[in-house]
């Protein structure tokens, strides 16, 4: 079984700091501004050309790369045929996720022949990725919540 590296609280992730600067991930390229991360600087206002700028990892980063995460999928006895298809619909699912939230991520997958274990950074993320995949290809699904419901597993049996 994988080791249990549940990341930080949601609050605290989210948080960035309190910066009153500008702030880039030096990994993803998302910038935090006015309390919060952002995809790009469209909406800020008053950027001045001697604004202080830092680089720093924002939150989602600092978990994939420290190997944290919030949310668990484990998805079993998936039929060969059908593992691409199901591929497509994790990777579609994140990218809307990130499109809504800058720290909303599928952090990375691990990939066997019948078997997927995919770690997101909010646990809202992987069981939303469970109940859609669950709805397309008919499984069985059990969500176990930890901590209120700021860490989960959901475990999906297709």
């Amino acid at each position: 079984m994988a080791q249990n590296n549940k990341g930080p609280e949601p609050r605290e992730a989210r948080k960035g700091g309190t910066r009153k600067d500008i702030a880039f991930c030096s990994r993803c390229g998302i910038v935090y501004f006015k309390k919060s991360w952002h995809h790009n600087l469209r909406h800020y206002q008053g950027l001045e050309k001697d604004a202080p700028l830092a680089f720093v990892l924002c939150p989602a980063c600092k978990m994939a790369s420290a190997r944290q995460y919030q949310g668990e999928l484990i998805i079993e006895r998936i039929i060969p045929a059908k593992k691409e298809m199901l591929m497509y619909a994790i990777r579609n699912a994140g990218i809307q996720a990130y499109r809504r939230d800058p720290l909303n991520r599928v952090l990375w997958i691990e990939e066997e022949t019948y078997s997927v274990k995919l770690y997101t950074s909010e646990s809202h993320l992987a069981v939303g990725i469970a109940k859609k995949l669950r709805r397309a290809f008919k499984g069985s699904l059990r969500i176990i919540y930890r901590k209120g419901e700021q860490e989960a597993t959901a475990h999906l049996i297709l």
